[in-house]
């Protein structure tokens, strides 16, 4: 049985693997840690010095016998009136068969005046490393059948030059954001590239495969209908080689009468993927959310829409000192 499972398993992330082509780990919560989303946001918060969070998403365990997760944890500050700094660990483990971890220092750069108020652009870089481990011993292959029998005895004939693999990675993007309080609609965008090494990440002498460059763009306008209530209706695009993805949908913040608690909740859609619920609650400096994808593309005839599960937390202490505004 236990067999079983992995072969399953193992059909289930070549078919996921090929459908998106090498594109890397996806948050639904893309938002909640601006500095994974685009190094230009590194300590660019809009109500805080500084900020922490925790990522943790599983998905896919209704197919395999293991889930695919992943989880991260952020942290970014001000740095006098113009710079940012901060960095992240993420860690993605494909069901015990591919492990990758990625750490990153995060800086930014105000280029906009910071003594005006009507909007920014900021500049950011990342520099750090990725690290991707392969365990040989949950890998089957044909010619490990015989006669139409598993044999785990026997020799897959397949060589890896080795297990792990270090590579340096390096980040870099740019974002606009409009941050007149005097005015209900704030719009805001980003460009960001990453992987621009592009490292070579084979575990064979004999391919020479390298990790693409994934172009990101996300756009969008927060919304102040009133005091209370707030919309952000947010799209975000992603590139890789040929793997594609389009996230779109609409954030709601509403602030209940004490201003203590802030409700969160909307929707967003992944085309050709997923639909996203979004929940969450604010309660002073920390921000609670929780997602689930309901799976809408092929493979919900064998997951019967259940995708994926995200949490996160979010600290951000109120201000308590008076100094230049960098966002």
């Amino acid at each position: 049985m236990k067999n079983i499972y992995k072969i399953v398993t193992i059909i289930f992330v070549l078919l996921y693997s090929i459908s998106m082509e090498a594109q890397d780990t996806h948050l639904s919560q893309y938002d909640v840690s601006p500095v994974l989303l685009n190094p230009a946001l590194t300590g660019h918060i809009e109500d805080g010095d500084f900020r922490i969070g925790a990522n943790y998403r599983t998905q896919w365990g209704s197919i395999a016998s293991s889930s695919y997760t992943t989880t991260g944890l952020t942290f970014d500050t001000k740095y006098g009136s113009r710079w940012g700094v901060g960095g992240y660990a993420t860690n993605s483990d494909l069901g015990g068969f591919v492990n990758s971890f990625n750490f990153m220092l995060s800086g930014s750069y105000l280029i906009t005046d910071p003594l005006q108020s009507k909007y920014k652009i900021t500049t950011g870089l990342q520099a750090g490393v990725l690290y991707k481990r392969i365990d040989q011993q949950e890998f089957t292959f044909d010619s490990q059948y015989e006669n139409g029998n598993f044999n785990e005895d026997k020799s897959s004939g397949e060589l890896f030059s080795k297990n792990n693999l270090v590579m340096p990675d390096f980040n870099y993007g740019i974002a606009y954001i409009h941050t007149d309080e005097n005015v209900k609609l704030r719009p805001y965008a980003g460009i960001s590239l990453f992987h621009l090494s592009m490292p070579k990440e084979s575990f064979t002498n004999a391919s020479d495969d390298r990790l693409p460059i994934k172009w990101s763009f996300n756009l969008g306008t927060k919304y102040e209908i009133n005091p209370k209530l707030t919309l952000d209706v947010r799209t975000l695009f992603l590139l890789q080689r040929k793997a594609k993805e389009i996230n779109f949908g609409t954030l709601a913040n509403y602030k209940l009468n004490d201003n203590d608690y802030t409700l969160v909740f909307g929707v967003d859609i992944r085309w050709n993927d997923a639909v996203i619920i979004n929940a969450g609650l604010k309660h002073k400096s920390i921000l609670y959310r929780v997602s689930y994808d309901i799976n809408t593309s092929s493979l919900n005839n064998f997951s019967s829409g259940r995708g994926g599960t995200e949490l996160s937390i979010v600290y951000t202490p109120k201000k308590i000192r008076s100094t230049p505004s960098y966002q």
